[in-house]
């Protein structure tokens, strides 16, 4: 049986290999400008200074010049308050007013639900779908 040759081949050398690397121009980095220096700090800037010795003078109040009498001040709390109680009970009435109003829309609005379906009936489409022209009104 005759012995089976592999093929040959070679390895190009480095050497022979014509690599041609491109040469990189990094530009500068521009300067960075100065900053200036920070004026200076002291700390003895403050000339106000304060005699914690000397006591405080207060001004002399009178209350009677500032408030008026006890009962002219009660009776216009209570007037407020009669004025409070007559609003709220008017707003209790219109509340009560609305949710009955609300009452007669929600039930006027369930008949005319019932009403569309039942005229819906013999339509193409019925209730689901309901075809029906522009100007039949509902």
């Amino acid at each position: 049986m005759p012995e089976p040759k592999a093929p040959s081949f070679s390895i190009p050398k480095t050497s022979e290999l014509n690599l041609h690397v491109p040469k990189v121009s990094i530009p500068k980095t521009p300067e960075v400008p100065k900053i200036p220096s920070r004026p200076p700090y002291s700390l003895e800037t403050s000339k106000n200074v304060y005699d914690f010795n000397s006591s405080p003078v207060a001004p002399k109040v009178n209350p009677a010049n500032y408030y008026e009498p006890q009962e002219i001040r009660d009776m216009r709390a209570r007037d407020a308050r009669v004025s409070f109680a007559k609003a709220q009970n008017e707003l209790k009435a219109l509340d009560e007013k609305a949710r009955t109003q609300r009452q007669i829309v929600n039930e006027k609005s369930k008949q005319a639900k019932e009403a569309k379906d039942l005229a819906c009936e013999t339509r193409t489409g019925g209730k689901i779908l309901c075809v029906r022209p522009f100007s039949i009104g509902y």
